[in-house]
């Protein structure tokens, strides 16, 4: 009897270990504690679950973005290129799908961060633009709207009024 139910469980694909599934929330604060190249890569690989589109697509810009943060942990410039600008790919495509705070947030840290050579930052002003008309209606939680005016603020480039971020009244 006991090989039959062992046979039946393989067969079935019974087994004590389940595969987690991540939302946006899980990933959102992965991405905000990220430190170190396993991070990302935790990002890039983790399962996720998304209960709208507007979901799938935050979950699917986080993962870009950190396919892009890949770029600093390789030597190869070839390597380097081809992880940032596949997760840039992947983040504009995101953008055309479904505009939202976080994904514009995403491109903007993004393009604020990189040298400039890499020729990503056309979309700067705009999107700093669309922040501070938009966040405060913006869904997400007041602690994501903290988090996005702080982390444009630090990114420590001063050529785009990022101070102003500061007078925003969050709700």
């Amino acid at each position: 009897m006991l090989r039959f139910l062992v046979f039946l469980s393989l067969i079935l694909g019974f087994n004590s270990t389940s595969t987690a599934q991540y939302d946006s929330d899980s990933i959102r604060t992965r991405f905000e504690n990220a430190t170190s190249e396993n991070d990302f890569l935790w990002i890039v690989n983790s399962p996720t679950v998304a209960s709208s589109l507007e979901d799938s697509v935050i979950i699917t810009s986080y993962k870009a973005v950190s396919q892009s943060a890949l770029a600093q942990y390789v030597f190869s410039p070839y390597t380097k290129l081809k992880y940032f600008w596949k997760g840039s790919k992947q983040l504009e495509a995101c953008i055309i799908e479904d505009k939202n705070i976080e994904s514009i947030y995403l491109r903007c840290v993004v393009q604020l961060s990189v040298p400039s050579f890499l020729g990503y930052s056309g979309d700067i002003e705009n999107d700093l633009d669309y922040i501070k008309s938009n966040i405060q209606e913006s869904t997400v939680s007041l602690q994501t709207k903290e988090f996005i005016i702080r982390t444009l603020i630090n990114t420590g480039n001063e050529d785009y009024g990022l101070m102003e971020l500061e007078k925003i009244e969050l709700n």
